[in-house]
């Protein structure tokens, strides 16, 4: 359950760890850019009811930012009983909490879709499922016939140790010990049964042929373990080749979904555009066989170029990729990385508004800058930071309890009290959180004991909180 809290995602090179803090914050910050875009939700899409032959014709595909939110998507398909095809890292099989089981049968089969997205928004206060419960909670639903999950494997299928694969799944929690007993391996696929269907383990050059309708599902967690880097494993060339080898496949898609998982797994914000590049290949197959559109080309010579430390030439590349498609976020987002760099602090916020404004997940890298601005001994940025992150993800009630601690810390304890007893009054989920509602006393107790240091500080003025 660790990853229900894993919210911040680092300034990071793709897919890499933390990479040094080396530019200051401007002395002032950036006001905040209000109504911001959101990405599309489930029940606004109408998926294709018929079949079509992945990336030998188009197919639109929604994306979603947790594997879950797929959920309203694939059970429209139901009674067509598809076969998923989950590319993933994970395999998405941690079982449904006893205390929630009916009641998530009950909505993913039949609950009104504005109830169901609303249950499976992710991060919140009373999650119906995580993320990593999307399959089993899938199947405990009766949507599909069989299941292939791709895995991101490392190694040829000639150093693949197969027979490791029921017991990796089994220490996952992902099948028992029953299931593990049915698998088999041979080239490539380890075979068995969970919750009584077919399924497939599969490494990537050991795709099967299908027969009848396939949803497909990309995780973008996926590619993680297969990326290396741009020396070693490019990612554009990653991307076109495991979308190339669907193509040659002919399963017949009738809908294709995919999933950020920024949110749940940790994946860096500067993978985000990777969804919207798969989705268009999804849609635009004969992109497989021509050059790279020319902002996906700078984008290409964006990633390698760090090698060489060309900072100014990832910054001018960027100015082009922002000048061609200025409604881009991913590109605002790599434009403002980049200034962060060259140290052009003001600019930098500016730009991170903008890929905000247009996608709210980005705010995500606000707690990252307040935790920098208070290393920097900035608690007003540091605040203001946080601020930015809460108005643009209201429905996120971690970001507004890491605004209260921090205010705690500074010994503004009033304003702190008015989130806390706002976050109280959230419907904090018994078995996700059943000792929230205690730790939310005990940080109003810290508050009331912590003191004020205004009269300490008077450059401090934090702006009012209002009760919601």
């Amino acid at each position: 359950m660790k990853r229900l809290f894993i919210i911040l995602v680092c300034l990071i090179p793709l897919f890499t760890g933390c990479e040094k803090e080396t530019d200051p914050l401007p002395a002032k910050v950036t006001p905040e850019q209000k109504s911001p875009a959101k990405v599309a939700t489930p029940e606004t899409v109408t998926p294709p009811l018929t079949m079509k032959h992945l990336l030998q014709e188009g197919i639109e595909a929604t994306l979603v930012e947790v594997p879950t939110q797929a959920l309203p998507i694939w059970r429209k398909y139901r009674e067509q009983k598809p076969t998923l095809v989950l590319y993933s890292r994970d395999p998405f099989l941690a079982p449904t909490p006893a205390a929630l089981e009916e009641e998530a049968i009950e909505l993913i089969q039949d609950g009104a879709s504005d109830k169901l997205s609303e249950r499976l928004l992710f991060p919140s206060s009373n999650p119906l499922l995580l993320p990593d419960m999307s399959l089993d909670s899938a199947l405990r639903t009766e949507l599909f016939s069989r299941v292939v999950w791709v895995f991101p494997a490392k190694v040829p299928i000639d150093q693949l140790d197969g027979e490791l694969v029921p017991q990796q799944l089994l220490e996952l929690g992902a099948i028992d010990q029953e299931e593990a007993k049915t698998f088999v391996y041979a080239k490539g696929v380890a075979s068995g049964t969970v919750q009584g269907l077919p399924f497939k383990a599969v490494h990537p050059d050991a795709l099967p042929t299908l027969q009848g309708p396939v949803v497909l599902h990309i995780d973008l967690g996926f590619f993680q373990p297969l990326y290396k880097g741009e020396i070693k494993t490019p990612l554009y060339p990653l991307l076109y080749k495991t979308m190339s080898d669907i193509a040659k496949l002919g399963w017949q898609g009738v809908c294709a979904t995919l999933s950020f998982s920024n949110t749940s797994s940790g994946l860096p914000l500067s993978t985000r555009f990777i969804g919207p590049t798969l989705a268009r290949l999804l849609s635009e197959p004969g992109l497989l066989d021509a050059q790279l559109p020319a902002n996906w080309a700078r984008r290409a010579n964006v990633l390698y170029l760090p090698n060489f430390f060309k900072t100014e030439e990832i910054n001018k590349l960027y100015q082009e990729m922002d000048s061609a498609d200025p409604e881009n976020p991913s590109i605002k987002f790599g434009y403002y990385q980049v200034s962060r760099q060259l140290k052009s602090g003001n600019k930098a916020l500016e730009l991170l508004a903008q890929a905000v404004a247009l996608d709210p997940v980005y705010a995500l890298e606000y707690p990252l800058l307040s935790s920098v601005a208070m290393e920097k001994g900035r608690p007003l940025e540091a605040v203001q930071m946080l601020h930015h992150a809460r108005a643009a993800q209201p429905d996120n009630p971690f970001i507004a309890l890491q605004l209260a601690n921090l205010l705690i810390q500074i010994k503004h304890p009033e304003q702190a009290i008015k989130i806390l007893k706002d976050l109280d009054r959230h419907p904090w989920s018994e078995t996700y959180f059943p000792e929230m509602s205690a730790q939310l006393v005990a940080l109003m107790t810290a508050a009331k004991e912590s003191g004020t240091n205004v009269g300490q500080d008077k450059s401090l003025s934090l702006p009012e909180e209002k009760e919601q």
